[in-house]
């Protein structure tokens, strides 16, 4: 279940990554990297559980 949310989580960090080189305000571009950067950490911590 972890391993699912992890993945889960990764396909959403490549689409996030992808919308914020592609959007074009600023201020989607803020909100866009806060939810990468909020993903990361998740996964990071899903990472730990993964063994």
């Amino acid at each position: 279940m972890l391993i699912k949310a992890y993945l889960h989580a990764k396909i959403l960090l490549a689409h996030y990554k992808q919308a914020l080189s592609s959007a074009e305000k600023q201020d989607n571009k803020n909100k866009i990297q806060q939810a990468i950067n909020s993903l990361n950490s998740a996964c990071q911590q899903l990472s730990q559980y993964q063994d």
